[in-house]
Order: C-alpha cells, then sequence, then structure tokens
C-alpha cells in the first residue's frame, strides 16, 4: 500500500477517534453532574458568599459584668471600615462600686484627720464609707480593629475611653460626731476617667436569621480618679461644727487600671 494510503487512514481514524473521545467526555459530564445542592454543585459558586452571613454594619451590646459594678449600659457599634467598627456606650449607675470603693479611694482619700473638740475624727476615707449612694451615670467610645472580616469569630483589638460619675449624700452624723452644718450642700461626687487597651474574641451565631454577638475581653490601662474636696468649718473656739465644700478644688489621682468585659448583643 502506497505511503499517500497510509496516511489519509491514519488521518480518518484520528479523525474519528476525537469526535467519539468529545462525545464520551459530554456523556461522563452529564452521568455524574454534581448534585445542585451539594458542594460541588450550583451552589458551590455560594461559598465565596457565604462569610458574608456573618457580615453586620450595625449592632447593640449589653455588658454584663458591669451588673457587678452597679452599672447597666447599652453599647452602639458601627462600622467604619471592613475591619474596623466605632463604639459608643451609654448608661447609668444604680449603687455603689464597692471596687471602686476598696482600690481607689481607701488608697487615696486617706488625709489629715478631722479635728472635733480637739479629738481625732475620722479618716476622710471613712468619711466617703458613711456617704449614700443617691445617682450616677457613664459614657464609653471606643475604636475596635477586627483580625477577619465576616466570619463567624475573630479577636479584636481596642482603645477605649470611659468615664464614670456617681453622686452621694452626706450623712449627718459619723459616730458620736454632729457634721450635719454643711455650708454648701450635702453632696459628694466622684468621677472616674478610664483609657485602656483591650484585647478580645467575638464570635456570632446565626439564628433565625438573626445574628447573635458575643464578646469577650481583657483589657488594661490608666484611670484619673476625682473627688470632692471639703474644708473644716470651725466655730470661734476652732472646734470642727461641719464640712465646706471646695467647688473649684478636686482631689486627683492617677492609678493602673485593669478589667474584664463579657458583652451580649444583636447585630444587623
Amino acid at each position: 500500500m502506497k505511503k499517500s494510503t497510509w496516511l489519509l487512514l491514519i488521518c480518518i481514524v484520528m479523525s474519528i477517534s476525537s469526535k467519539l473521545v468529545a462525545q464520551t467526555g459530554n456523556s461522563l459530564d452529564e452521568r455524574y453532574k454534581p448534585p445542585a445542592n451539594s458542594v460541588f454543585g450550583s451552589k458551590s459558586s455560594n461559598l465565596s458568599h457565604k462569610k458574608n452571613d456573618y457580615n453586620y454594619k450595625q449592632s447593640l451590646s449589653f455588658p454584663t459584668l458591669s451588673l457587678a459594678r452597679k452599672e447597666i449600659s447599652i453599647d452602639y457599634q458601627f462600622r467604619l471600615a471592613p475591619q474596623v467598627f466605632g463604639s459608643l456606650m451609654l448608661g447609668v449607675t444604680f449603687g455603689d462600686d464597692y471596687v471602686e470603693k476598696r482600690l481607689t479611694f481607701s488608697q487615696f482619700l486617706e488625709g489629715e484627720e478631722i479635728i472635733i473638740g480637739g479629738k481625732p475624727g475620722y479618716h476622710l476615707n471613712s468619711f466617703y464609707y458613711h456617704t449614700k449612694y443617691q445617682s450616677g451615670f457613664l459614657f464609653s467610645s471606643a475604636v475596635k480593629l477586627y483580625s477577619f472580616e465576616g466570619e463567624s469569630s475573630s479577636d479584636f483589638y481596642c482603645i477605649r475611653y470611659k468615664f464614670v460619675s456617681r453622686n452621694y449624700e452626706l450623712p449627718d452624723n459619723m459616730g458620736t460626731y454632729n457634721l450635719s452644718n454643711y455650708p454648701d450642700g450635702t453632696s459628694f461626687n466622684t468621677n472616674i476617667h478610664y483609657v485602656a487597651f483591650q484585647w478580645g474574641y467575638s464570635w456570632c451565631l446565626n439564628l433565625a436569621q438573626k445574628k447573635f454577638i458575643h464578646e469577650l475581653s481583657f483589657g488594661f490601662g490608666i484611670k484619673l480618679s476625682k473627688w470632692d474636696q471639703y474644708l473644716d468649718v470651725l466655730d470661734k473656739n476652732n472646734y470642727v461644727i461641719g464640712l465646706k465644700k471646695v467647688p473649684t478644688v478636686k482631689i486627683t489621682s492617677l492609678s493602673p487600671c485593669g478589667f474584664m468585659e463579657y458583652r451580649l448583643g444583636f447585630g444587623w
């Protein structure tokens, strides 16, 4: 058989083979096509958007552990950038913060004794312990940076400022001493400013198409404490007959602080 004839037969065979292979491949594609609801099927294109299920632009959360400090507040969080959120928190106090009484004011309210009738009276910290809580409020702002965007969980870093103010009523008596003469009123005020760095972990749960948020964080920083200053009111015999508030002067102290927070909330 001539060489040209062999070449013609080879070309015909190759042409037929290529068509058979193509048809077989198409039939296999149809036969073994993944189900539409499988991860390899038509829904596979949605996998890249799965993390968006946890995306939220705003949230409201409730700091639960602050109840132990006699504080109740709501924290509103809003997106500034894909992984950056701002935070504003408003709240009220509903009692004494015994932590501050023991760790802050008990340390810095030590001062000269009140001399009544030539006898030593109470230190200023004891004077503070005898006050009666009246009212108070708090405010906080923060900037948070999350490690991941739109994921079900992420750690974050935060810089927070917090201000807490409490008002007290002074007692008429402390022990056997009558201190009912208050020329400038009977209120006693404490203000505390916190600036702290936080590290925490946040996770989001999708339940009934709602985004429920949990956050646990730890922080450390500094706090500036301020409270009212009082002077003795003396009679003509230099006996203390009361206390007088100095409205233009605050006792001030600077000290370290540390805290832990756990928040519950929802996002949208």
